[in-house]
């Protein structure tokens, strides 16, 4: 599915993200794929694999209509490594994926210029715009 505006492509996060081992000498770890699947929680029992446990949400979230991307660390654990619990940092392009960076109108001058220089940083800032949120609405 080619990549349109306001609409998300597999296709196009798959081609950025990059490959990804917890090590050199581990085997590389597979992405799990999905739009996540809202149910009532409090009512519902969900049988489920370990990577599927990451594709529900209660249904109170249905609105965010979210896809998730996962990375297990399977093959990390048959070495018997233990994944971080704090989570692992997946390489990827981000100018593949990040189409404007809006600018709030109250960020504070600080809080900008770390956005600008981490859209610099990543080679996007050619992509930055300042938010029109709050500005004041033109009448004819």
């Amino acid at each position: 599915m080619p990549w349109k505006r306001g609409s998300f492509s597999v296709v196009v996060l798959k081609g950025a993200l990059r490959p990804f081992r917890l090590a050199p000498e581990y085997g590389e770890e597979e992405p799990y794929w999905g739009m996540v699947r809202y149910r009532d929680l409090h009512t519902e029992r969900l049988v489920a694999s370990m990577e599927e446990r990451f594709f529900y949400k209660h249904r109170a979230f249905e609105s965010e209509r979210e896809f998730r991307v996962i990375i297990s660390g399977s093959k990390a654990e048959d070495f018997a490594i233990p994944v971080p619990k704090e989570g692992i940092d997946v390489p990827f392009v981000p100018d593949v994926l990040i189409e404007t960076v809006y600018l709030g109108p109250a960020l504070s001058p600080e809080d900008c210029e770390a956005v600008v220089s981490a859209c610099a940083t990543a080679g996007i800032d050619a992509r930055l715009s300042t938010s029109t949120l709050l500005g004041r609405p033109r009448y004819t």
